[in-house]
């Protein structure tokens, strides 16, 4: 392929349709193969996926953050240890910030600017941990990351910000180093080479709390991530963390 059929992979969103695009960190390619492509996503010391897509002409591609899925593995439970534990003093709270990791999801647009799923991936080889006993507990996608009164640095395309609350509204001091939270109903929004999300935490004891993803605030100018997961209807969006903080 020449240099003109090469496009950089540098931000958010749509993108002119070309056989071939390229980051640092993944390629994609696109062959025509008379009425169909065949696509194949290449991540740096990763993995090496390559399906068959039935459109017969692709006009541009669409690429999005999206929940920190873990690959082959059905949970929508994120563990972000902490390396400093916070510690909180009875009816105060928090305010802070700490990063998460990202999937990128892939869309082609049609002819007739119809827009379609093709693939979810990571550029970040997945973590898991277990939170909670091997009966009852749950297996979460892990990331270690830092509380932070500053937005963090973030790394396009592999990590986003979190906002966070964090609420004791006990009369004990109570300490905390890690939370687990359902990204089932994160909602990421993004602008060209920055996203975000938001989340609340509400202590209930030394051992328990309530996690719950919520919508973000500041969102002028930017757009909101197509959501992967189905709404689940009847289920709450909080998670009780019960085995421990």
């Amino acid at each position: 392929m020449n240099a003109v059929e090469t496009l950089e992979l540098n931000k958010y969103g749509y993108y002119l349709f070309s056989p071939f695009y390229k980051n640092e960190s993944f390629e994609l390619i696109f062959q025509k193969l008379n009425s169909f492509y065949q696509y194949q996503r290449d991540v740096a010391n990763l993995d090496s996926s390559k399906q068959i897509i039935s459109i017969p002409e692709i006009t541009n591609i669409y690429v999005q953050p999206s929940e920190p899925f873990a690959q082959g593995l059905d949970t929508t439970f994120l563990l972000l240890k902490l390396r400093e534990p916070l510690h909180l003093l009875p009816e105060s709270s928090l305010n802070g910030y700490v990063s998460f990791p990202l999937s990128l999801s892939l869309f082609v647009s049609d002819k007739e600017d119809k827009i379609h799923h093709i693939d979810t991936f990571s550029i970040l080889k997945p973590k898991l941990a277990l939170y909670g006993n091997p009966h009852n507990g749950i297996i979460c996608r892990y990331w270690e990351t830092s509380f932070s009164s500053e937005i963090p640095d973030e790394k396009l395309f592999s990590t986003g910000i979190l906002e966070l609350n964090i609420n004791n509204p006990t009369s004990s001091k109570v300490e905390v180093s890690q939370l687990v939270l359902n990204f089932s109903y994160m909602e990421i929004y993004f602008k060209p080479t920055t996203c975000k999300t938001s989340a609340r935490v509400k202590i209930i004891s030394d051992k328990f709390a309530e996690t719950e993803f919520i919508t973000p605030s500041g969102l002028d100018g930017y757009e909101k991530s197509i959501d992967l997961i189905p709404t689940k209807i009847l289920t709450s969006s909080k998670y009780l963390m019960e085995f421990g903080l």
